[in-house]
């Protein structure tokens, strides 16, 4: 009996840590693309703010 389950209980998929890194990198990823949209969307929208405010080019970094 104890054999049985023993073998049942290894066949599952791996928990602990390794899955809370698994979890842990995709957080970072998935942050890491919003901060690169974010300011791949600024810079296309650069030169529009830009002319809508009033501002030079010096003055906009």
């Amino acid at each position: 009996m104890t054999r049985s389950s023993s073998a049942a209980a290894s066949t599952g998929p791996p928990a602990g840590p390794s899955r809370r890194a698994g979890i842990g990198i995709m957080i970072v990823l998935v942050a890491q693309l919003m901060l690169t949209l974010d300011t791949t969307i600024v810079n296309v929208a650069l030169p529009q703010i830009a002319g809508g405010l009033g501002f030079g080019p010096a003055s906009l970094s």
